[in-house]
């Protein structure tokens, strides 16, 4: 890898200047100019990062430690005294000759020696330096920022007119001052000091100082990728299966790609995006890499732009300009935005109707004949239809409703249990999975930590009670085919009360299995009346007709407590036809088996 270096030339303050390390000696020392390099080596990111900044400040990448540089100051002391003093410091160091190279700089001294702390290339090892030898070895000037420059070995300090000079161990012990001096009165070319091991032992490792450094654990770490594609568009519609709900305008940006012209207002939305949504820096830094680097943007500038982001917190609503192109009816966000609702005309209808007819229903919708013969022909329950279960109170509609749930094994659902706290919920759907007593579910549990939970792992529950936002925004989140709400009534919608609150809870349950494309089942209870006995209608359900209304189809449980017959009755069902399904309830288990209608003894 080739490491590089700023360097100032001719004065300390003009700098700005950047070259790899092996061009300084053969292209830019001469005999009369000063030149200073800095302290660290980099690789490319500070290429990248001078052709944004000009300057070393804000630099986000890495910096690499070639050694361990002392700086002696003169200050005040006087040349012999000075040389005392660093002979005594070289002692202390208590290292073998071989490990220190002593220059002096022109007015004080440099003593450099290897890497003995071990420290890897990191963002924070300048903070790491400052740290570690301002505690350990206070002796010398601390001088180990990130900007640091120090004048280039052979060359002139104008200030002194001598020449920063390489010396032995053993000559500085034994010259003097004037010996030093005079011969640094020019460049000396017949002394070298001779490069370091690269097989040297830390020994210092633990002097390592990290008290002060912030976040000196998430030193930053990139992985080089040469070879980065990332298509306009994604293959057969994937990109667009893959789009959950949450934020469709930033998926949409990712699905499109880096387009000239646009690449770096994009960019910088879907970092502000991934941000706010608790998406980690270092996976942003990632993300983005591998959609912007090679389509003329370098891995530093992406790292530049997600840091300006997180550092200070730049947002983007749905009002931006940019992100208001990729807007999308699907988005959780769109709410309030109805002004730019429009309706549709036949060309686009049909479109949309093709892609709807297009889908696997296999895989999206649910047939009721696959598990109850007893239908004789196809019952389904499609994608963007909201179902409502009701029945009396004590006859087992939520039971029911979990039957469907296990059988329906391929579909990822969310059971917002709302009545059912997790632990009986969880033990019911074992219940009926394992066709087990509450009793032999306890006994395994006592013996057994795992085993009986993979019957289930497609059902998610949630026991919060949820508003209704906050439910529409876990189903944009963890896209399941299948959400069941038990019961309707408990979920809120804050600042609304009893009939006004459940108006805007039926029509919101059917906007979200629209908008996702899910089925959405609703258990619903009836009214008192209907509780002092009689068959369930459309009539019993309580509260606001909404419901019914709203609903694609309504299923009933009917029956008696007393008696363990029910049956499962289409009271509303659009183009679907009427359906009856006698059951009998196996109590042990709570599973609706289904029996021939003869078999009925008293409903």
């Amino acid at each position: 890898m080739t490491q590089y270096v700023e360097l100032a030339i001719q004065h300390v303050n003009n700098r700005g200047i950047i070259a790899p390390v092996a061009d300084v000696f053969g292209k830019y020392i001469n005999d009369q100019d000063e030149l200073y390099m800095s302290l660290y080596r980099f690789d490319k990111d500070l290429v990248d990062h001078f052709r944004i900044r000009r300057t070393i400040k804000l630099f986000k990448g890495k910096y690499y430690l070639p050694y361990i540089l002392f700086d002696i100051d003169k200050g005040e002391a006087n040349d012999a005294d000075l040389l005392i003093y660093v002979n005594q410091f070289i002692e202390e160091l208590d290292l073998p000759e071989e490990h220190i190279q002593p220059w002096f700089s022109g007015r004080g001294y440099h003593i450099v020696v290897p890497n003995l702390l071990g420290l890897e290339p990191s963002h924070d090892l300048p903070a790491i330096m400052k740290a570690t030898m301002g505690k350990h070895f206070p002796e010398a000037d601390n001088i180990y920022d990130g900007a640091r420059i120090i004048r280039v070995g052979y060359t002139k300090n104008i200030k002194s007119g001598l020449y920063k000079t390489p010396f032995s161990v053993d000559e500085l012990r034994n010259f003097s001052a004037e010996d030093v001096l005079g011969m640094s009165s020019a460049v000396r070319r017949n002394f070298q000091h001779i490069p370091f091991a690269t097989d040297i032992k830390p020994i210092w490792a633990d002097k390592v100082t990290t008290e002060g450094v912030k976040e000196y654990n998430r030193v930053l770490s990139f992985k080089k990728s040469d070879d980065v594609s990332v298509p306009a568009k994604m293959p057969n519609g994937t990109a667009e299966k893959e789009m959950n709900g949450v934020v469709t305008c930033v998926q949409k940006i990712f699905n499109e790609g880096p387009v000239e012209g646009t690449r770096h207002v994009n960019m910088i939305r879907m970092i502000s995006g991934y941000r706010r949504h608790g998406i980690p820096r270092e996976a942003v830094h990632s993300i983005m890499r591998d959609w912007a680097v090679g389509k003329d943007m370098t891995e530093y500038e992406v790292k530049i732009q997600v840091n300006n982001i997180y550092d200070k917190g730049y947002r983007f609503g749905c009002d931006d300009h940019v992100l208001a192109k990729y807007c999308d009816s699907r988005c959780i966000f769109f709410t309030g935005k109805n002004s730019t609702l429009h309706g549709q005309d036949s060309t686009s209808m049909e479109a949309s109707f093709a892609n709807y007819a297009k889908q696997d229903f296999a895989q999206t919708a649910i047939n009721l004949y696959d598990y109850y013969h007893s239908i004789g022909n196809d019952w389904m329950m499609y994608p963007k239809e909201f179902i409502v279960v009701t029945g009396i109170t004590g006859l087992g509609k939520t039971a029911w409703v979990q039957n469907l749930m296990v059988m329906v094994n391929t579909f990822k659902t969310l059971f917002f249990s709302l009545e059912l706290h997790r632990d009986l919920a969880y033990r019911r759907f074992i219940q009926m999975a394992h066709d087990m007593t509450k009793h032999e579910v306890f006994e395994y549990y006592q013996k057994q930590d795992t085993g009986l939970g993979d019957a289930i792992r497609h059902i998610e529950i949630i026991t919060a009670t949820p508003e209704l936002s906050a439910l529409e925004r876990m189903v944009a989140e963890t896209k399941p085919k299948l959400v069941v709400v038990d019961t309707t009534d408990e979920i809120s919608i804050q600042g609304m009360k009893s009939f006004d609150k459940d108006v805007q809870v039926a029509l919101g349950l059917k906007h979200i299995a629209e908008k996702f494309n899910i089925i959405v089942i609703g258990i619903h209870h009836t009214d008192k009346a209907t509780l002092r006995g009689g068959k369930v209608s459309l009539a019993s359900l309580k509260g606001t007709s909404a419901y019914v209304q709203k609903a694609d189809k309504v299923l009933a449980i009917n029956g008696t407590a007393k008696h363990l017959y029910r049956s499962l009755d289409a009271l509303k069902a659009r183009d679907e036809k009427e359906i009856s399904i006698p059951f009998e309830l196996v109590r042990k288990s709570f599973w609706y088996k289904e029996i021939k209608r003869g078999e009925v003894d008293e409903r």
